[in-house]
């Protein structure tokens, strides 16, 4: 201690709040700001208040505000306010924090709460950053080691927005006591070993428990909170993208009555009520979806030639049922096979796990990402794919008492259309008009490749995978030559961006370093790759909570494919959801077609929403469940992941969540 004593104990319990020196110790992630802060205070009107014992709460653009009575004289008061920096508070300021709340956030509150405001006892009020612990911290995080654990904002610091913290704090003292009490009470004592178990049932108890209270306080905060509308400003990028507009009204070069869908550095498309644009799976698929009800699609691409970006993808039932809608499954099921079953190895202790892959006529089937572009292209006309189409801005403008998006392309080419139709990938330029969150790393990165054997590999349709520490990897046949890989594992993103473009680089690093313990089959399958198909990116995502509650479309402007909900690959989900929104979308914009001639925006706005709420939630889940997936399956160096997924994980987990796949978008009518 600070005055030189030392306490030497049997159990140590850490209690010591957010900023917990014990969690550190044991290895808890430092709790994360949640992007707002709150005030508090007490006001005291001696003459009594005379409000009745009523919770009055008042919201708005960003901010919440809300009044308790304690007793006649006493109320309790709180803001919560946006706040982008942690730091960015008045703390210790209590007159500067009250004129900073009557005068910006409580200047449009009716005025007897103003006037409570104003009688606030100025040694109550504090001004603080909301802080919490990200929710998979507390469930796959160490939150004891042997005699060592925490309880109440030191084990799961959480936003106030349900009002738990000090709950939680107590529901932990009374678990711990029964646990440590039992103990004590079995054995007579505190004997060192059961007290370690007890330490540990407690941890264990309490783990779920608190998890979702955390997320459930965030999302809580999130949804009152608001936040301010969402404009759409010129926005410009020096990276050429591709858009997917609806109804062109005019453009210098392309002509008039133009329908364009964007599309994106992996789904490109643009669409309209003629055109479709963005080559790549959530743009094609939108491009043949509009066909099929009867509005044509120029789709622009920013490339010189249709993307092969990315060797394979593997596609489930739900994607199968998407290209039936399409009316291309056929094209794709005669040619590859469906996977029988997957096996996979733990390389440190040597154990095989088997799952098998559904039904017969639902297994999943692996193959080659080109074919799928080339399966979706052919069902359009040949002009209907204009490559080269970069575009540089995007803004909206007021047209005959409407709005209207115009598109800016690098050759100075300007577009007008009635609707807008992001498949522009990732990083998303639409996705950013709308104010979506941009995507968050998800702590690895991945390797995927393409081996060829000239003579055969003479392997039967199984999916091989190994899981090591802090890595895992796989391999399954796409043809009787060649074989699909891939290497997932944990690495800051600066250490990987040094392997892009260098695929003798990406190999090496392979061999001699992340897959270097693993069986030899997967090594060889790794020195026989293409080096032209060979690539390393860092696995992103959207947060869930900003799909579930983000403007995903807002007038005539949305977004489909990875510019909607960019997901890590652990259920093999990416092109399934793209393909799903394709026939989603078709099915609404077909509806709406159908009731109009000619497009009227309002009616199209209310079409695009209907299709946003119709996959926000859908895409939530999946997102939510392949990083769990994910971050269960490549264990890490924490004894408790590692044991979920040897033990517990492809038994019983990981077939509830793989039941993703067995959702139906419907069909387009």
């Amino acid at each position: 201690m600070e005055d030189e004593i030392i306490i030497k104990a049997k159990v140590l319990i850490g209690c010591d709040g957010v900023h917990s020196i014990v969690g550190s110790w044991l290895g808890l992630a430092e709790p994360v700001h949640s992007g707002r802060s709150a005030v508090r205070g007490m006001a005291v009107i001696p003459q009594g208040h005379g409000l009745k014992e009523e919770v009055q709460q008042f919201v708005g653009a960003g901010k919440r505000i809300g009044f308790v009575p304690l007793t006649k004289t006493d109320v309790y008061w709180f803001l919560t306010c946006a706040s982008a920096d942690k730091d960015a508070y008045l703390g210790g300021n209590p007159e500067a924090i009250k004129s900073e709340v009557l005068e910006k956030y409580a200047n449009d509150l009716p005025e007897l709460y103003q006037d409570i405001i104003n009688h606030s006892d100025l040694s109550t009020l504090t001004w603080a950053p909301l802080m919490f612990r990200k929710p998979w911290k507390v469930a796959f995080g160490n939150l004891c080691k042997q005699n060592i654990t925490v309880a109440g904002d030191a084990m799961h610091p959480m936003t106030p927005d349900l009002g738990q913290g000090g709950c939680s704090a107590l529901e932990d003292a009374v678990v711990l006591g029964r646990h440590i009490g039992a103990c004590i009470a079995q054995n007579g004592g505190l004997v060192p070993r059961e007290m370690i178990k007890a330490v540990s049932n407690y941890a264990e108890e309490r783990r779920w428990r608190v998890t979702w209270l955390v997320t459930g306080s965030f999302l809580s905060g999130w949804v009152q909170h608001g936040g301010p509308m969402v404009n759409f400003p010129n926005v410009g990028s020096n990276e050429g993208i591709d858009l997917t507009l609806f109804e062109v009204l005019g453009s210098e070069t392309l002509g008039d009555n133009l329908n364009l869908v964007p599309g994106s550095e992996e789904d490109g498309g643009y669409f309209s009520r003629r055109n479709s644009v963005g080559a790549g799976i959530a743009g094609l698929g939108v491009a043949v979806a509009l066909k099929r009800v009867g509005v044509k699609a120029l789709v622009l691409e920013r490339a010189d030639e249709l993307r092969t970006t990315g060797a394979a993808l593997t596609l489930s039932q739900n994607a199968w049922r998407a290209l039936d809608a399409l009316g291309i499954s056929q094209k794709l099921t005669s040619v590859y096979a469906p996977l029988e079953r997957i096996y996979v190895t733990n390389v440190s202790t040597g154990a095989i796990q088997m799952i098998p892959l559904m039904t017969s006529n639902s297994r999943p089937i692996t193959l080659h990402r080109k074919a799928l572009l080339k399966a979706l292209a052919e069902e359009l006309p040949t002009d209907s794919i204009r490559f080269n189409c970069k575009i540089t801005a995007i803004e909206t403008q007021e047209h005959e008492g409407s709005s209207i998006v115009v598109v800016h392309l690098e050759d100075e080419t300007v577009i007008k259309a009635k609707v807008l139709i992001g498949c522009d990938g990732v990083h998303s330029m639409v996705a950013r008009c709308l104010g979506l969150a941009e995507p968050t790393y998800s702590g690895r990165s991945a390797v995927r490749g393409l081996a060829v054997y000239p003579q055969g590999h003479g392997l039967k349709k199984e999916v091989q995978q190994f899981v090591g520490d802090g890595k895992r990897a796989g391999f399954v046949p796409i043809s009787d030559k060649e074989i699909y890989w891939f290497l997932t594992y944990s690495v800051s993103p600066q250490e990987g961006t040094k392997l892009r473009g260098d695929p003798e680089a990406i190999q090496r690093e392979v061999l001699e370093n992340y897959a270097k313990d693993f069986p030899e089959p997967y090594l060889d399958v790794v020195k026989h790759v293409d080096l032209s198909t060979i690539s390393w990116a860092p696995l992103v995502l959207r947060k869930p909570w900003s799909v579930a509650f983000g403007n995903l479309s807002k007038l005539n402007i949305t977004v489909a494919g990875d510019a909607m909900h960019p997901t890590t690959p652990d259920l093999a989900q990416g092109g399934c959801l793209a393909l799903e929104d394709a026939v989603v979308l078709g099915r609404h914009v077909g509806a709406y077609v159908a009731r109009n001639e000619g497009a009227v925006p309002r009616d199209i706005a209310k079409a695009l929403s209907d299709y946003v709420e119709e996959r926000r939630w859908r895409a939530t889940w999946v997102i939510a469940g392949s990083f769990l997936s994910g971050w269960i399956q490549n264990g890490g160096s924490m004894w408790g992941l590692k044991f979920i997924r040897d033990a517990i994980f492809y038994t019983f987990i990981f077939p509830k969540l793989v039941n993703v796949a067995n959702y139906d978008c419907g069909k387009l009518a």
